[in-house]
């Protein structure tokens, strides 16, 4: 069970679900792959750190309140980084390499992350995410354990699923074979399914059936649910940090993270607030100094 209320807690638990390689079975057990992955492959851009000018990259995502993820692959100090962006902060940020004895997190995974950045020929993935699936990931960071019931896999799927749904909270659940293998992740947002990613199939249909499928195929598979702690867009606000490092230094994020959010009291408003959010940002350009261009992504159904 997920026991997000300490650092010590998401180490412990992420260690279980990663390891550095694929085993080749449809279980992938690297970290990076635990935030969401982009949901149409041809709408993100790969591009090389010496090719693009990543610091205006960065102040433009930030700037521009972006919602993304960022992921960082080198080859050369075989790591890979992901950062997970809500309106251009840092929400949560994994970090993990070979030459390192466990999986780094948060503001210390960013600071690694930033390094690989400059290194020239390391890979960089960028692609927006809609807030919603967003939400529902940064669970995994700053979320809460799901109390959940039942003897069998499907009973505690069930269990968790509709704790998620009820509650109205953004949350996730994780289906682990019973090695510990991810197998699959289901996001859960205002009382619905809004994205089912199978680590061997990619996205599929966002449905209790589909993801279910997952805990039956599997032996003794492992169900691990958290709900994000926050009730209102301004907690969730107070989660993140600046992803340049400029916003914080200036005391002027408050005023930069906060310019679209009204006053909220509860769930129902940190849904509509995200929904708001969203339409406004969707007439912004998207092209940056970069030269990148990003493109919204949607879970097809």
């Amino acid at each position: 069970m997920f026991a997000w209320k300490d650092k010590k807690g998401i180490q412990e638990t992420i260690s279980k679900l990663v390891s550095a390689e694929n085993n080749g079975h449809g279980a992938n057990r690297r970290a990076i792959n635990l935030v969401p992955l982009p949901t149409v492959r041809e709408t993100h851009e790969i591009a090389q750190s010496h090719r693009i000018r990543y610091h205006q990259l960065l102040v433009s995502i930030e700037a521009k309140q972006s919602t993304c993820c960022i992921r960082v692959i080198s080859e050369a100090s075989k790591s890979r980084a992901a950062i997970l962006v809500f309106r251009g902060r840092v929400l949560g940020c994994l970090y993990g390499s070979k030459f390192e004895e466990q999986q780094l997190f948060g503001e210390e995974a960013h600071q690694r992350a930033m390094s690989e950045l400059a290194k020239p020929d390391n890979i960089i993935d960028t692609y927006l995410l809609s807030e919603e699936l967003v939400l529902a990931g940064g669970a995994l960071f700053h979320g809460h354990q799901v109390e959940t019931f039942g003897g069998s896999p499907e009973q505690v799927f069930e269990s968790a699923v509709t704790h998620l749904m009820h509650s109205n909270a953004p949350g996730c659940v994780v289906i682990n074979s019973e090695n510990n293998e991810a197998l699959c992740m289901v996001y859960i947002f205002k009382g619905h399914i809004i994205g089912v990613y199978s680590f061997s199939e990619g996205w599929v249909l966002s449905t209790y059936e589909a993801a279910l499928q997952y805990v039956v195929d599997s032996p003794n598979a492992q169900v691990m649910a958290s709900a994000l702690a926050a009730r209102n867009i301004k907690e969730v606000e107070s989660m993140t940090f600046s992803l340049t490092g400029l916003g914080d230094r200036s005391n002027q994020s408050a005023q930069l993270s906060y310019t679209l959010i009204t006053p909220c009291d509860d769930l129902q408003d940190l849904q509509k607030e995200s929904g708001r959010h969203k339409e406004m940002s969707r007439h912004m350009p998207l092209r940056n100094n970069s030269g990148l261009i990003r493109s919204k992504t949607s879970v097809h159904h």
